[in-house]
């Protein structure tokens, strides 16, 4: 039988303890990355993620209850399938590309692989998917919450994926490149989904690889379409000199409307004297400092001695009467007791003296 922890260190101890496996658990689950299969050119893949239907966040007084990924779908791989017709798993995929809204894409491929064991499909032949524009932010991860996973909008924009014989997805995702491209559209270039798009009563399961050479492609073509608006030839003007400006011919003698008008020079008359112009006589920026000492009066220096010395003399006249003392206002038994002691005193002294 386990006894209970009596002492704080021991429960300190296992507290500590408790508390860095927790910690090692969480950052076993957030390190968990796609592997090293995953390659884009003209663009950049920041983020993948997958989610099941089957994972619903549920509260229990224990805790919350993480429901763990359906089989055949290992770690680091990602899975989009149906059940009954409806969704039940989807996969995301981060894309950003190096063009900017404006510029012309001319093609946009995404191809992805099936994974080998020991993930497993089922009812691969009757698979379809379709990818969509994502429409919000939304943050990648493995085996997600279903109300966690990223808003799409297959309406705006949807392209139908083929697979090959070798198990090779691909799709042709010009039309959402171009959606997002569009200057004045409403769908910022975020990553798409992978759905799937099937009737009742189709059920199926796709997993898809991360790792391994070629495993997730991304590959984009496109062109900038920016060009600088000098707003006419680079002489000012154009062929014909329409539309543009006459510039004035420096050095004909001519001068243009607005010129400076020539500068007057007076000739001084012979047997003038000439007048000296004014001695400037400079000032200085900042004053010297007063001389307080040197500018008091001869008798305040005189007289601030001789009240040091008379505060002395009074002082010493005083003796302890001059001495400053406490004034305390007395009330109820301070009072009562001053009285007393006062009506004492006056006894004393007017008590006859006794002679032997």
């Amino acid at each position: 039988m386990i006894q209970r922890l009596r002492t704080p260190v021991a429960r300190a101890v296992v507290a500590s303890a408790t508390c860095a496996l927790a910690a090692l658990l969480f950052v076993s689950v957030a390190i968990a990355e796609a592997g090293d299969g995953i390659s884009a050119s003209g663009a950049s893949v920041d983020k993948v993620g997958w989610w099941s239907a089957n994972n619903e966040a549920t509260s229990t007084p224990a805790g919350m209850v993480t429901v763990p990924p359906p089989p055949g779908v290992p770690a680091g791989t990602l899975a989009v399938g149906a059940f009954n017709g409806e969704p039940d798993k989807i996969t995301a995929i981060g894309i950003l590309p190096e063009a900017m809204p404006g510029d012309t894409m001319s093609s946009f491929t995404l191809s992805i692989k099936e994974a080998g064991p020991p993930a497993a499909g089922y009812n691969g032949s009757a698979a379809a998917i379709v990818a969509c524009p994502i429409t919000e932010f939304w943050v990648g991860g493995e085996n997600g919450t279903w109300k966690s996973h990223p808003l799409y909008d297959c309406d705006a924009a949807s392209v139908a994926g083929e697979r090959a014989l070798d198990g090779t997805w691909t799709f042709d995702l010009l039309p959402i490149g171009r959606l997002w491209l569009d200057p004045n559209g409403t769908i910022a270039a975020d990553g798409v989904v992978l759905v799937a798009d099937v009737a009742s009563p189709t059920t199926f399961q796709t997993v898809f690889a991360t790792s391994g050479d070629g495993a997730i492609v991304v590959t984009i073509a496109s062109e900038s379409t920016t060009t600088l608006d000098t707003g006419g030839s680079s002489d000012g003007g154009t062929a014909d000199g329409s539309g543009g400006f006459d510039v004035p011919s420096f050095g004909s003698g001519d001068i243009p409307v607005g010129g400076l008008p020539a500068p007057q020079v007076d000739t001084p008359t012979p047997g003038d004297t000439p007048q000296d112009a004014p001695v400037v006589v400079p000032r200085a920026i900042a004053m010297r400092s007063p001389n307080i000492l040197g500018n008091l009066p001869g008798g305040l220096v005189l007289a601030v001695p001789l009240f040091l010395v008379l505060l002395g003399l009074l002082s010493y006249s005083l003796g302890p009467a001059g001495e400053p003392a406490a004034a305390t206002r007395q009330r109820g038994v301070s009072r009562a007791l001053a009285d007393r002691s006062r009506r004492d005193h006056l006894a004393h002294s007017s008590s006859p003296v006794e002679t032997p």
